[in-house]
């Protein structure tokens, strides 16, 4: 990339360890993963400059809050560290213009993704 590059974000869908590591490797920049969706302006987590470990997608940003709720059907459960991903926070949308039926914003203002996560360790 001749040096220009410096920053390279990924976000669309979780990169594989290996892939991950031969990226920064090939192309000498910081490459940062997240998590998040259209409805809360895009990232919900980034990785921090400095973490290498790959496979996760870093701790919340600055103006969310994450919680994970059960979803029993799947047998994922909150006090074990996995659930559905919920957000809140002034980077979530305030709900679909003229469809409430999408709405999936409870009454406590909590988002819930539809997709599933866990913490780790590290509180990522």
């Amino acid at each position: 990339m001749g040096g220009n590059l410096r920053l390279m974000l990924a976000g669309s869908a979780p990169l594989a360890g290996n892939v991950l590591t031969f990226l920064r490797c090939a192309l000498g920049c910081l490459v940062i993963e997240g998590y998040g969706q259209t409805e809360c302006v895009a990232p919900i987590t980034l990785t921090i400059q400095g973490d290498y470990v790959p496979e996760h997608v870093g701790p919340p940003i600055c103006c969310c809050s994450v919680k994970l709720v059960d979803v029993p059907e799947m047998d994922y459960f909150a006090h074990e560290g996995k659930g559905e991903v919920c957000v809140r926070g002034n980077n979530v949308f305030l709900g679909y213009f003229k469809d409430p039926e999408l709405n999936s914003i409870d009454e406590l203002g909590w988002h819930h993704t539809g997709d599933v996560g866990m913490w780790l360790p590290v509180s990522s």
